[in-house]
């Protein structure tokens, strides 16, 4: 769950860079806004009433005021207090739902999050979780802490963590008491969930498979087509590279952009599930012009399987994990660059030998 968190962190900074470097610096909206909103800042509330959905971005976030369709929100620090129509999907760093929050089916994401409103269902996905609300359907929470407050009502609990969850009086209360005994005991379903070391075992487990059928998938279709792309890897790797940093940056924000011009949404949303796509086979991708490039002299396909599982195993480190990801992101972006605009060979020309003796 910690290294959920610090990946929901990047995420979430990168597209709130997005929407800062595309919007003003704050902005608030006190009155009634009509149809669907589309709300980007670095300081955003909304006090009064959104007759559609609202879509937001933001590093600090306050919605106070009723909106009558769906929320679906990033933001890092994150407020909810009044009334919601339908649904709510939100992610953040820190997550507060008040007391003067109701919606219907709700999934938080995020490192801390307070649910203290009310609504049908619930899902959380977190590091440390306190539960003071109602949730009148079904509760799904995952979290390495689970604070259960006197009052919460459930109509159906499931509680994952590593720990058992503690209870405490009030949401300001800092000392807790065990789970066993209390009054949710026979109301919650706790399932003891394995250990971090575990934990990095099956990721790992399943991060070596997955890389490794991915990888062989990809070898038996373009191995014999990709000895010019990984030729130009060998040769020029700086280069080559740095042919892949320049769409890395661009297309999600040219993406982002638009996306929510209205008119090309359609182009927006094409070019974004192209990218998260290839972002997807990048390991596959890397592995097998990296085995051509590094490894000549092997076969292409043992090769490229001996680099997925060495990346993948570097997946699960925390800093080269990250360093290996943004690695296999440029070459496998800066390949699909040179297959769609090939570099054109420079044309030699040969004259030919003249005797001018006579």
């Amino acid at each position: 769950m910690k290294r959920f968190g610090r990946a929901l962190s990047c995420l979430l900074a990168v597209l709130l860079l997005t929407a800062v470097a595309v919007l003003p610096a704050s902005a608030a909206s006190d009155e009634e806004v009509g149809e669907d909103s589309y709300l980007f800042s670095d300081s955003l509330t909304v006090e009064d009433t959104v007759t559609g959905d609202l879509l937001a971005f933001a590093l600090e976030m306050d919605v106070r005021g009723t909106v009558r369709g769906s929320i679906r929100a990033f933001a890092s620090d994150l407020s909810l207090q009044g009334e919601v129509g339908r649904n709510v999907t939100v992610a953040g760093a820190s997550v507060q739902c008040g007391g003067g929050f109701s919606a219907n089916d709700v999934m938080i994401a995020g490192e801390t999050v307070v649910f203290d409103g009310v609504c049908r269902n619930l899902q959380i996905a977190a590091d440390t979780v306190y539960l003071a609300g109602e949730v009148t359907g079904e509760l799904s929470c995952e979290a390495d802490k689970v604070v259960l407050v006197d009052g919460a009502e459930f109509g159906s609990a499931k509680i994952l963590s590593p720990s058992e969850p503690v209870v405490a009086s009030s949401l300001s209360d800092t000392d807790t008491r065990p789970f066993a005994g209390s009054a949710f005991e026979g109301r919650v379903s706790f399932e003891k969930q394995a250990g971090p070391v575990v934990d990095v075992l099956l990721s790992l487990a399943v991060s070596v498979l997955s890389g490794l059928a991915l990888t062989l998938f990809c070898a038996l279709l373009f191995a014999k087509r990709s000895d010019r792309v990984a030729g130009m890897l060998r040769a020029h790797p700086f280069a080559f590279c740095l042919r892949g940093f320049a769409p890395l940056l661009l297309v999600p924000f040219a993406g982002l952009v638009l996306l929510f011009l209205g008119y090309t949404t359609l182009v927006g949303v094409v070019l974004l599930l192209a990218y998260v796509l290839v972002l997807a086979a990048s390991k596959a991708v890397a592995a097998l012009l990296l085995a051509q490039a590094l490894l000549p002299r092997w076969n292409a396909i043992p090769a490229s399987l001996l680099i997925s599982a060495v990346l993948s195993v570097l997946s699960v480190v925390p800093v080269l994990g990250t360093l290996s990801s943004l690695l296999c992101s440029v070459i496998a972006l800066a390949a699909l660059w040179e297959v769609v605009h090939p570099r054109r060979e420079p044309i030699v020309l040969q004259t030919p030998d003249v005797d001018f003796r006579v």
